[in-house]
């Protein structure tokens, strides 16, 4: 920041980075000041970008080009000094300390952006920011390691892509860069050279995709984390028959990723465009529309394939697992070994994150084979359930009698009955008494157990591929003779028919209080009635009275009353 920018005519940078200072020449931004003047839309507020020094990008101090004058000429276009900053103290005193070097994506991003992705005014830094590209590094467990680093950080993935060759530490000696950078511009274009086709991409655009976005040769059982260069290529997955499906060869990533948006520039955001369907095939999409339709169907179809082969290898995966700990026939080695295929072929769809788009044949071959291996592993490792019910109980000869409920596994080999002397809970290693190949047989008869010994009988069943389960099984103990337990059963049933008998007699005494209380109740009906009929008489009496009463209060009061006529003469 206390650098000054530096007349070429006095310092050039060529004299001692020619061949930086040639590559850097035949780019766009070695005539971006002529480029801006013969367009006929040049504006002051162009200036800034396509000059040195005029404040673009913000970090370096805004004292050399003005935009008002269009002086000092040699400041005129994008040179050195606009992307490492002022040169004055590198020339005092050359080396790495007295320049600057950025990789980060805004440096870029400060003359490349627009308000929106949809402008027509190049808006590559506003798409990128909307990219995976620029939150490479929000995996902070993973660029630690230098493998990771070597696609998820932007030094380290430019010497990548220009060497092949992967680092083994995250920072080698003379290298004073931190690991902060995301993958950047820079990563992938060259701002010293014209590049491939113009374009300053430091390699073709399909190695550069490819170099990152790939499985790394990861086969089973190890997982193919970012298979896209092989879905693409018909390499992926494995154990398959890759005969026709091949798709679209001749396409490569950025024909569908980076189609052109409004600025007539490869998209930044690397989201496919459908509209790039379009351009290749009009004759099949006559629109986006139908473009999308079709990109929707595809993911519709991988997503079902995925959805159905999911919960089949866990089941797949349980059953190893479970079988592990019991008794099999089969090879579980070999089993595991198809279920790391079947894994893999599954996980190499899902972590293409194309949703089948990158290669649909391909993609459902691939789930295909991994419902495939996982129904193998399933119908050759399902055992029958456990035997539930087993009961043991001693005759009077010494004879012990072991019941169970019968086993409905459709395949069906074997009953096995183990008697031990010791309980467990897992007796893989132990061997078995007696085999019976009927289903339908839930009985047995043992003998020669002694009458004092303490033994624990367990019945298991075995399928056609042996398997079996002999862990976390319950043992039956022997209960007794049965004679004494029917002795016992019959007594409880003549203590339960002499309680059915008392019951029967409280039942009857309590009829019989039923029909006293209904003889009460009625007699008390009766009494009711004639209470009611002698209140109602009463109550007439009553009436009658207090009528004659109120008669006599009614006559006139003053009033003499009539005397008699007299019969007969006067006195």
């Amino acid at each position: 920041m206390t650098a000054s920018y530096v007349n070429y005519d006095d310092f050039n940078c060529s004299d001692c980075h020619g061949s930086k200072w040639t590559g850097w020449a035949a780019t766009k931004h070695a005539s971006a000041w002529v480029t801006l003047m013969s367009s006929g839309s040049a504006r002051e507020l162009c200036e800034d970008c396509h000059a040195t020094g005029g404040g673009k990008p913000s970090i370096f101090p805004a004292t050399g080009y003005d935009n008002a004058t269009n002086s000092p000429t040699y400041l005129q276009n994008v040179t050195c000094q606009p992307c490492h900053g002022p040169a004055s103290n590198h020339e005092a005193s050359p080396g790495k300390s007295t320049i600057a070097l950025v990789m980060n994506s805004s440096l870029c991003g400060s003359c490349h952006y627009a308000s929106s992705i949809t402008s027509e005014h190049h808006p590559t830094y506003t798409e990128w920011q909307l990219s995976g590209h620029n939150t490479s590094l929000r995996l902070p467990d993973y660029v630690k390691q230098p493998s990771c680093s070597n696609c998820h950080e932007a030094w380290n993935a430019m010497e990548y892509l220009m060497t092949g060759v992967e680092k083994t530490v995250l920072r080698e000696v003379n290298e004073d860069a931190p690991i902060s950078w995301e993958i950047a511009c820079a990563t992938c274009h060259d701002p010293h050279s014209t590049g491939v086709a113009g374009t300053q991409l430091r390699v073709p655009p399909e190695e550069i995709c490819a170099r990152c976005h790939n499985s790394e040769g990861a086969q089973p059982p190890s997982e193919p984390h970012h298979p896209m260069a092989e879905m693409r290529d018909n390499t992926a997955g494995y154990g398959i028959d890759r005969t026709g499906l091949d798709y679209m060869s001749d396409v490569s990533c950025v024909s569908c990723h980076m189609a052109d948006n409004n600025a007539g520039l490869p998209n930044h955001t690397f989201v496919p465009n459908p509209y790039a369907c379009v351009v290749c095939h009009p004759g099949t999409f006559l629109d986006n529309e139908s473009a999308r339709g079709y990109i929707d169907a595809i993911t519709a179809m991988t997503n079902a394939g995925i959805g159905g082969a999911e919960p089949l290898l866990e089941e797949a995966n349980a059953l190893i697992e479970q079988m592990r700990g019991n008794r099999t026939s089969e090879d579980l080695v070999y089993w595991d070994d198809e279920y790391d295929i079947a894994l893999f072929n599954l996980e190499t769809v899902i972590s293409d994150n194309s949703e089948g788009n990158h290669n649909p044949a391909l993609a459902g071959v691939l789930l295909g084979d991994a419902v495939t291996r996982g129904e193998l592993i399933v119908a050759n490792l399902d055992p029958p359930d456990k035997i539930t019910g087993v009961k043991a109980t001693r005759l009077a000869d010494g004879t012990v009698t072991v019941e169970w409920d019968a086993s409905l596994a459709s395949d069906f080999a074997k009953y096995r009955i183990y008697v031990l002397t010791t309980k467990k809970t897992n007796i893989t290693s132990d061997v078995w008494t007696v085999e019976l190949t009927s289903q339908s047989t839930v009985t047995y008869n043992l003998t020669d157990i002694t009458q004092d010994a303490v033994v624990y009988i367990y019945v298991t069943a075995v399928d056609a591929d042996g398997n079996e389960i002999t862990n976390t099984v319950k043992a039956a103990t022997i209960s007794g003779d049965l004679e004494s337990i029917i002795d016992q059963l019959e007594q409880t049933v003549a203590d339960l028919e002499d309680e059915v008998d008392d019951l029967q007699s409280q039942n009857d005494q309590l009829g019989d209080q039923v029909s006293d209380l209904r003889d009460d109740v009625a007699s008390l009906e009766s009494q009711r009635t004639t209470f009611a009929i002698v209140m109602l008489a009463i109550g007439i009496i009553v009436g009658v009275l207090v009528g004659m009463m109120l008669a006599r209060k009614k006559k006139p009061e003053g009033v003499e009353p009539e005397k008699p006529a007299l019969e007969g003469p006067a006195p």
